[in-house]
């Protein structure tokens, strides 16, 4: 670590100095940071006048601006800093500098940093530059120096991010005002989802492992390292979970960043293949313990609501790889030769990346299927005896019937996509394809079903019309343990078919796409070792020539040579007549 900051400051990154040398001849910077941090010493004042006007307690009013200020700086972070990051390397593009910036021999890496950096400090001098107003709740009271400095801690930490989006997008943008516009209709619906799940709905939690933590309140992290105690509620809720949530998408939009600064001949998949190695076990695992906290829902209703979130984030990866390479390229080749285990089998490609997919998708919703099983009050196996046989009780059946679903729902997917890219030339319809299919798959039934006129009640056996979506099992199975009565057959076998259709269907499309795959790569070989062996022909027939054409010139000019006149040797008299002819100066 030592050895890392001491290379920072002996040798910063060039990107970055040239930026914030550019940034410091900009005389509008001190004036919009004046005018921000004026306009909101006025707001936050007045909304204290007006509520000291209404006899309110200081520590209520302290509360009340401290929550009011770090929810406009939040706001203010997620419209700038994705301007600030949408504006780095789009504007190199557009200014016919990028090709200037590839000549300097930097790898995508090293530019991606330089200009996270330069965009990271210039809204990282917003935020102190606002830091003398959040000092403002303490003429009030009731807010702490802890609260203060963790709630700029979380605007920094979310700083990061939002400067990460913009300059993933910026990556992929050709023109400024484009990545410009994009980011910012893309950056404010998702802040503002973000502030909802991670500020008053997050509170909820909060406040049932900590009381002290006032419900709905938005910025109620920075509270809750000030009224909890320090313990495992403490590690996990306030340091490991705050870290996942972070850390996995700030990696992520780096690793679509450096892709979209590579080539075509580069391997663009590696960093996010290893990426979602680690995203994928960290998110089941938030999601089960996160299960573990919720109370009022049955125990086959959490299994479903976790296998739906980790469904939804398996839509999420596939949907990332639908545009996967058939195969390495030769250079990609070159680089693979000696590496380890695991960057072999991280190549790009259809096949291996289906059978990473496959791996890490479809086999954890079968393994947290069976432990919740194993793991529900009513025991592990079905217990219930009719004569001879066991009789799985409803719980149980839900339970496998959910898991068994999403697992071959997830496959076909998989497969789906796969030969969807195989038919695709270019790939760049292969998306709008997916998203097609879920609906169709998803939603589609229960239109067909309203149109028919068969969706009227739950208890209409009608309603199995809509047995391929998955939603439809989460209704049925819902209200079958709401009534307390057992799944009738229909409601399970239609759901059994369905799942057994899809998981053949997911495998039928892998199988054929991949041998397509390879016949396409097979004919590619080819071709490129007849052109190999062209070009040797090519080579050496260029060899011949000039060993041809080399021999008869030599043969000449040595025959040239031989047969020239040779001169006479000059006889005695001659050289005594030249010597006689040559002045001698008296002095001699």
């Amino acid at each position: 670590m030592c050895a890392y900051l001491a290379e920072l400051r002996d040798e910063p990154n060039p990107l970055w100095l040239r930026e914030m040398r550019q940034a410091a001849r900009v005389q509008l910077t001190p004036i919009a940071l004046a005018a921000l941090t004026i306009l909101m010493t006025l707001f936050i004042g007045g909304i204290g006048g007006m509520m000291a006007a209404f006899k309110l307690s200081p520590a209520s009013i302290g509360g009340v601006l401290f929550q009011t200020f770090f929810t406009l700086a939040y706001f203010i972070v997620a419209v700038v800093g994705p301007a600030l990051g949408a504006n780095t390397i789009a504007s190199e593009r557009e200014g016919r500098t990028w090709e200037v910036v590839l000549l300097t021999g930097m790898r995508p890496a090293t530019i991606a940093r330089g200009k996270f950096a330069s965009a990271y400090t210039s809204i990282a001098i917003y935020i102190v530059a606002l830091a003398p107003v959040g000092a403002l709740p303490f003429i009030f009271g009731g807010v702490t120096p802890t609260e203060v400095v963790v709630a700029f801690l979380v605007l920094f930490v979310f700083a990061l991010l939002s400067v990460a989006f913009g300059l993933a997008l910026s990556a992929r943008m050709q023109s400024l005002r484009g990545a410009i516009v994009v980011t910012l209709l893309a950056a404010f619906p998702l802040a503002s989802g973000l502030f909802a799940v991670v500020g008053p709905m997050a509170s909820t939690l909060a406040h049932r492992v900590w009381p002290g933590v006032q419900e709905g309140t938005p910025f109620w992290y920075p509270v809750a390292w000030g009224v909890a105690p320090f313990g495992r509620e403490f590690l996990l809720f306030l340091v490991a979970i705050p870290l996942a949530v972070v850390g996995l998408p700030a990696w992520f939009l780096f690793e679509v960043t450096l892709a979209n600064l590579s080539s075509i001949t580069e391997d663009r998949s590696f960093g996010l293949k290893r990426w979602h190695l680690v995203a994928a076990p960290v998110t089941l695992a938030l999601l089960l313990v996160l299960s573990g906290y919720v109370d009022s829902l049955a125990p086959s209703e959490l299994h479903a609501l976790v296998s739906f979130g980790f469904v939804a984030y398996a839509v999420f990866v596939i949907y990332l790889f639908a545009t996967e390479v058939f195969g390495p390229s030769r250079r990609v080749l070159v680089d693979l030769a000696g590496r380890g285990f695991l960057r072999q089998r991280l190549a790009p490609g259809l096949a291996p990346t289906r059978r990473m997919l496959r791996l890490t998708l479809t086999l954890p919703l079968i393994l947290v299927t069976l432990g919740w099983m194993l793991a529900t009050p009513s025991s592990g196996l079905p217990t219930t005896r009719a004569g001879a046989h066991f009789v799985p009780t409803v719980e149980l059946t839900q339970i496998a019937l959910v898991g068994v679903f999403l697992a071959a729902y997830v496959e076909f997917l998989i497969g789906l996509t796969t030969f969807l890219r195989v038919r695709s030339a270019g790939g760049s319809g292969v998306r709008p394809l997916l998203i097609l299919a879920l609906f169709v798959t998803a939603v589609g039934p229960w239109i067909v079903g309203a149109v028919a006129g068969l969706l009227s009640s739950r208890s209409d056996p009608g309603v199995v019309v809509a047995a391929p979506s998955p939603v439809f099992l989460l209704l049925v199975t819902h209200d079958a343990l709401v009534t307390g009565g057992a799944l009738s057959s229909p409601l399970v076998a239609c759901p059994l078919v369905f799942a057994l259709l899809y998981a053949a269907g997911g495998v039928w499309l892998g199988r054929r796409a991949t041998e397509r795959c390879r016949a396409a790569i097979d004919q590619h070989t080819a071709l490129l070792a007849d052109a190999d062996r062209r070009l040797a022909e090519e080579d050496a027939a260029l060899e011949r020539d000039r060993a041809t054409n080399v021999a008869p010139h030599a043969d000449m000019a040595l025959r040239a040579e031989v047969d020239a006149p040779t001169e006479a040797p000059p006889s005695p008299e001659s050289v005594a007549d030249s010597i006689a002819d040559v002045d001698v100066p008296p002095e001699a």
